[in-house]
């Protein structure tokens, strides 16, 4: 793909995404504020409040990792159980949900990523529960 080619096809999404949300700033996301709203409509009591002694927060990840969930049993001292997403998320609200919404199955007490793990998700999706995140 040559630069210029490049070039067209950032002003002609840059325009198209400026026209379609009223020339806007991206948008931040609050992860805690997301976590608190995600356990309310999909995952109630299965996932802890939010307090001193668990977290929901952005936080610098190595590699690609999304998000890690660090439950009470899994913690090393001086670590708050809790969630983290990684920080380049912090702009990328679709993102940041997605890697939220799983990190929450994993506070719900779903180890690993086997059969268990994806008959959780299918539960998000026949809730949309990744339908705001990606259209939104």
């Amino acid at each position: 793909m040559s630069s210029n080619e490049n070039e067209l096809i950032f002003r002609k999404l840059e325009h198209d995404v400026s026209t379609e949300e009223g020339s806007r700033a991206p948008r931040r996301i609050d992860i805690a504020r997301t976590y608190t709203e995600f356990r309310g409509r999909f995952f109630g009591d299965r996932v802890p409040e939010l307090c001193g002694t668990f977290v929901c927060e952005f936080i610098k990840l190595p590699f690609d990792v999304a998000g890690i969930c660090l439950l009470q049993d899994r913690v090393e001292p001086g670590i708050r159980p809790g969630i983290r997403i990684n920080d380049v998320f912090r702009d990328f609200p679709a993102e940041a949900k997605v890697a939220l919404l799983h990190e929450m199955v994993h506070a719900a007490g779903v180890r690993g990523h086997d059969a268990e793990f994806k008959l959780a998700l299918l539960d998000l999706f026949t809730k949309n529960a990744y339908l705001d995140p990606l259209i939104i």
